[in-house]
């Protein structure tokens, strides 16, 4: 029994799973950051990287950056 507790205390999610139920419930801002820890974790993991990409162009841009794309100024 005492080893199921311990695993229980120490299992920790995939920061790339945890990216995925935050792009599948909305939570771009969360799954960037997941997505962004699973990447420090293996820099090398396509997939990690392309959902990293995916949930950065979920973002919303920012008011200032909209505007300059509407208006055409710099």
């Amino acid at each position: 029994m005492p080893s199921a507790l311990l695993l229980f205390l120490f299992w920790q999610p995939e920061p790339a799973a945890l990216g995925m139920k935050d792009i599948e419930g909305q939570k771009v801002d969360l799954a960037v950051a997941h997505f962004a820890a699973a990447l420090e974790a293996t820099p090398e993991d396509r997939s990690a990287n392309f959902h990293y990409s995916l949930a950065l162009s979920m973002v919303k841009p920012r008011p200032r950056s909209h505007r300059r794309l509407r208006t055409g100024a710099r």
